[in-house]
């Protein structure tokens, strides 16, 4: 379940109020847990998952380091962008313009409809205020 709050914006141009959601994050699931919640479904053990991994996240460093992207299937593809200054003239562009390397993930379509309001195992559920102290909630598919 995916819980939100909602918050007010104005629009600059009408000056009319409208409100919309904001995902609330829940207690995060440490690294541990994720390798343990994999363990539990499979035929590896939690040490073989860590390994795996570890070595899915060296290998995914050095091709991005290639300049290559990694394509993982159903779950999407990671690739680099740059932030750099402008140059009058491209011979004036240097190495010294690139200011950041940025790693973008752009996931798959299908892992975009496994979070999505038209696959039916998604379900929302307003967070109050008061939800953080007494733990209620208001649950449903709202639009």
């Amino acid at each position: 379940m995916i819980k939100y709050k909602t918050y007010a914006s104005k629009n600059p141009k009408t000056k009319l109020v409208k409100y919309y959601a904001c995902p609330v994050e829940q207690r995060p699931v440490n690294r541990d847990q994720f390798f343990e919640q994999i363990e539990a479904e499979s035929t590896v053990t939690e040490h073989d998952v860590k390994a795996v991994l570890s070595a899915m996240q060296r290998h995914l460093w050095n091709n991005l380091r290639e300049g290559r992207s990694v394509r993982l299937g159903d779950l999407g593809s990671f690739h680099i962008t740059l932030n750099s200054t402008g140059a009058e003239q491209p011979e004036d562009f240097t190495v010294k313009n690139i200011k950041k390397v940025r790693v973008r993930f752009r996931p798959s379509a299908k892992f975009l409809y496994n979070l999505s309001t038209a696959n039916p195992n998604v379900t929302f559920s307003l967070q109050k205020e008061k939800d953080a102290a007494d733990g209620e909630e208001e649950s449903g598919n709202e639009g």
